[in-house]
Parts: C-alpha cells; structure tokens; sequence
C-alpha cells in the first residue's frame, strides 16, 4: 500500500499541531487540520476537548486527544468568560489551549485556532520559548480600536500578540509552570479592560512580556490584512477568518469556498477493510491523475489509511449499520452506505467515484456540474432483459439512477440534513423490503427531487456497448477485478 509521502519542504520543521474545541467549532476544527495535512502530509494532529464535551474524534486521526473538564478550568480562570456575561468574545476553549502543559508526549507544537486555514508549507523550527506574530503595529484598519484597549498596558516594547496561531515549546512551559502565570492579574486586568479584553492575547503578552518571540504576519493573516495591502494572498500560510463571518456555520461555508479557489477538483472513494476494494482505488486513482492534473483526493474508510489522499474514518457499528442487515434481499457493504457521510468532508463540491472504476479523460465537464444544487446521478431506463426488472419496475418506476458515479454539491444537502435524514429513512417503514443496493435505494426515492443526469461517458457500465465518448469505465460482475486490472495495465506509467 503507498505509504504516506513526506513533504521535502518541510523535513527539519515543526509538524505537530495542536487544536482546542469545545464542539460547537469541531467542523470548522476539521476544516483547518485537512487544510495543514495537504500542505504537510506527515503532520501529527493532537486535539484538547475544553468542557466536557462530546466530540466524535473518530472522525479525524488525531495523534493524541486530552480532555480539560470545566472544574480543570476554574481552578485557573477567574475572570469572567463566555456566558457569564455578553460583551466578552471567548469562550473555556480560549484558556484550555495553555493546557497543552499537561501533554508530555509534545515537545514543540504549532497551535491554531479552528477558524484557520493553510494555505502554503509551513516552514516553522522550534522556539526556546513561545513564537507568536504581534498584533497592533500590522492592523492598520484596527489601529485606533487596538490604541484604545491595548495602549493602556502595551507599547513598541511590550506589543500585544495574536495568539490564533503560536509556535509553543511545551517543554519550556512544562519548566516554568506556565499554567501558574499565564492567569496572573486576570480579574484586575479585565476590570481595566472591559469588553476590549481578549484574555488569551492580553495575559500572555502582559505575564511573558520578553519572552515571546516575533513571527511575520504572513502565519497569521486576517481578510483586512489583504484586502488594505498590508500582505499580499500570495504570501500567507495561514489565513484567520477571525470575527468578519458571524456564527460557525458562515465561517464554515467560507471556508471551504476559499479553500475551492485553487481550482483542485475534489474526488472522493468509499472503502471499508475488503483489500479487493482498496486495489481497485489505487487503480482507479492512478487512471484519473493520468488525465486529471489538479485533483484532490478524500477517501473515506473504516479503517485508517495512508496514501496521498485526505482520509475520514468512520466506525460503522456505532453508526447503527446493523439495521440495515436484517432486511432481506438486501445488498450493501460498509463502504456503499458510507455514501451518507459524504457531507462530512470539508468541502462544498465534490465528486464521488466507485473503486470499480478506470478513468479515460477529462473531469472537467463533471466537476463543473457540481456547482448545480443537489445530485448528479446516471440515468437510464430499465430494460425487460435487466435482472429483475420487473421488481425494479415495482419501485423504481421506468427510470433509474446510478450511484456509481455522483457529482455533488454540499451545501444543498447539508441544507436538506441529508446524512440524518437518510439513515432514518433507511430504518424506517418507507423503505422498501426488496431492495438490492440500499444506498441506491434512497437516493433514487428518498431524495428523488434532488437528481439531475449527468452524461453517460462518466458512468459507462462495462462491457456493455456504447458508441460515444468513454470517460469513465464502471465494472461490475465476477470478473471486474480481472478486467480493471488488464485496463490499468494498458495505460501509460
């Protein structure tokens, strides 16, 4: 199996990165770590869970998790924070990252706030102490709003710092006991500044004045900073959506629209642990990267997986995969209903290929479809001489949609719940007992007012004939393995 290569850019650099939620931002958390992995594809990602929340972290391969309960916290933060009162702007997370102390397995980390994405290679070496970029003499659009709170503690001298983004020795911090000083003076100082205080920039730029060293702006660029010309898009490594969206839920569409503007197209496979299904992907990858340069591959899989590819690891079981077993005549694996989690990756368009499949073209066409809401799905009409056509015909009508192969477009299904709405619609008495491919099950009747046909040279079902163009070749049958393989030794290396 290809193994996960790494990044010659970054060899003797920083790549462990650390992450706070307290689950209402662990979308915009995923969003930001994917974002990292592309750029360092041997990164180590270690998560801290602030106020016993309950975060799915089987969702993403964290190195490490650790958990910091409320009581952890208040035995350290007595300044007022999230919910206590209106004017503040933070929240148990904001303090929980300092807890990285307790985490003796990390040396040196990179922190980053979830509303974070990277945009370029990192190139960060460790620190003797903590490195962060300094706020005020660089927020031109902010500098009179920055003099009044910040003037009143900070000068050229002692600058206040950002702290979305640090580069932390938590050795150093381990040495000094940092969590008992970063908290120092927090009542007095918030009573001075009001709604102005932002506890986690104010405390460690007040309590390790000298101590912090300077990183450039381009690791913590806001959307002003490139808008009035202080840095170009070209420069960043890491963009900070800080308070411009409102809400998670607009950050996280703007996320990942900014993360579409580099003109990748998205793919994504479906594997569970058959090694049959993970040979024909390689295959099926190999074919489409032959005519398809800038392509950004997800897979997502029951099992952790290495490759060139941004892998999401779901647990079946827990998922209530079990149900679906006992109806009868019923053909489905794992992977074929992971179908449904689509909408969990961090992306707003996508294109969803089986791993029986070799590629013979262009996805351009396809990948410009997937900017219309809803599903591109193959039709066609169901013919007498088809396997049970008749019972096809029972529910299905005369027209059929194919999920071999799908384009779509996120945001109108998570507009729809479409992950809820589809496991419990498979669970309950709507779906038909005789059945033959669930997933195409629901989406051809649950979902039937969300499809669209795409063209047939993307989902061209082998060896049937067809005249016109062959885009992508779909295999089926007892003897596809050996025919996908014959196909994918005819192409070029």
């Amino acid at each position: 199996m290809q193994a996960l290569s790494s990044n010659p850019m970054v060899a003797d650099h920083l790549r462990d990165f650390l992450y706070v939620t307290d689950g209402r931002d662990y979308e915009l958390t995923l969003l930001s770590a994917q974002s990292v992995r592309r750029h360092v594809p041997d990164a180590r990602f270690h998560l801290i869970i602030a106020g016993n929340s309950n975060v799915p972290v089987e969702s993403f391969p964290w190195k490490s998790t650790h958990a910091v309960s409320i009581d952890d916290l208040r035995k350290h933060v007595h300044y007022q924070v999230e919910g206590q009162g209106p004017e503040f702007h933070w929240g148990w997370g904001a303090a929980a990252r300092w807890f990285v102390q307790h985490m003796r397995h990390i040396r040196q980390c990179v922190y980053l706030d979830s509303d974070i994405l990277c945009l370029r290679p990192p190139m960060l070496t460790p620190v003797d102490t903590i490195a962060a970029v300094p706020a005020q003499q660089f927020r031109k659009e902010r500098r009179s709003e920055t003099a009044d709170f910040a003037g009143k503690i900070f000068d050229a001298k002692k600058p206040l710092f950002e702290t979305g983004m640090l580069v932390i020795n938590a050795e150093w911090m381990r040495k000094v006991n940092f969590l008992s000083r970063i908290f120092d003076g927090a009542v007095e100082t918030q009573k001075m500044l009001g709604k102005r205080f932002y506890a986690e920039n104010t405390l460690l730029s007040k309590n390790f004045a000298g101590l912090i060293k300077k990183l450039p702006l381009k690791y913590n660029v806001g959307n002003n900073d490139v808008t009035t010309g202080i840095i170009s898009e070209d420069e960043t490594v890491f963009y900070h959506f800080h308070h411009e969206a409102s809400g998670v839920y607009n950050k996280i569409i703007q996320m990942r629209v900014y993360s579409e503007r580099n003109g990748r197209m998205n793919i994504a496979y479906l594997v569970d642990n058959s090694m049959d299904q993970i040979s024909r992907m390689w295959m099926s990858m190999r074919s489409i990267r032959q005519f398809n340069k800038a392509v950004r591959f997800y897979v997502v899989s029951s099992i952790p997986l290495k490759g060139d590819f941004i892998n999401l690891v779901v647990n079946p079981p827990s998922d209530g995969f079990a149900i679906y077993g006992n109806r009868p005549n019923t053909r489905f694996s794992d992977a074929t209903m992971f179908r449904f989690y689509l909408t969990r990756l961090p992306v707003e368009r996508l294109i969803y290929i089986d791993t029986d499949t070799i590629c013979h073209g262009s996805l351009e066409p396809l990948w410009k479809m997937t900017k219309r809401k809803g599903i591109g799905m193959l039709r066609y009409a169901i013919s007498d001489s088809e396997t049970n056509a008749s019972l096809k015909r029972k529910f299905y009508g005369d027209i059929y949609h194919n999920a071999g192969v799908l384009a779509l477009n996120l945001p109108s299904l998570l507009a729809e719940n479409f992950e809820h709405e589809s496991l419990k619609w498979i669970a309950s008495d709507d779906m038909p007992t005789e059945v033959f491919f669930a997933d195409e099950t629901v989406l051809n009747l649950r979902w039937s007012h969300l499809i669209y046909p795409i063209p047939e040279e993307f989902n061209i079902k082998f060896p049937l004939t067809y005249k016109g163009t062959q885009t992508i070749k779909h295999f089926y049958g007892s003897q596809k393995d050996a025919q996908i393989r014959d196909f994918s030794a005819l192409m070029t290396p």
